[in-house]
């Protein structure tokens, strides 16, 4: 049954974006979240689908998470921003890290530097402390140094 599932899921979700079948396109991991919206990853690139199984955007990424307080997680051209349940990009992908939001916050890192936004990618605080990651079930990552490859666009 669950072979079948996986199956019709994938000529469903195949079709509606339209794209040639070739032998690297493969549904190869169906993860579904408690809100009932799950994440596919199609050869290499991740998308997201509703719980009725509609996909909610036709932008594929290379990282999705699931989503957390209405916003996911997800990363272009190795940057993180994040989008809505209706697909929609609501925070640009600019950030080295993104974590998911808990209630109406979350934490991003840029320009080596840990930021606490809003919903709408606002910045609520500059000045991260350790109770912040605490609140987010890490560490403290306050003093940690994170080094990042530069990532050269592919056309």
């Amino acid at each position: 049954m669950k072979t079948i599932f996986t199956c019709c899921l994938s000529l469903f979700f195949l079709s509606v974006f339209a794209q040639p079948v070739s032998h690297k396109q493969s549904l190869t991991e169906i993860e579904k979240g408690k809100d009932g919206f799950s994440r596919i990853l199609i050869g290499d690139k991740w998308s997201l689908v509703s719980p009725n199984g509609d996909p909610i955007s036709k932008q594929a990424y290379e990282q999705i998470r699931l989503f957390s307080s209405g916003r996911a997680a997800v990363q272009l051209k190795g940057k993180w921003g994040y989008i809505d349940i209706t697909g929609k990009q609501v925070i640009d992908c600019v950030n080295d890290l993104a974590l998911d939001y808990k209630d109406s916050s979350s934490l991003v890192f840029i320009n080596n530097t840990w930021k606490k936004i809003n919903k709408r990618g606002a910045v609520i605080s500059h000045d991260v402390t350790s109770q912040d990651f605490i609140q987010f079930g890490l560490p403290d990552l306050t003093t940690s140094h994170f080094y990042f490859e530069k990532q050269i666009p592919s056309d």
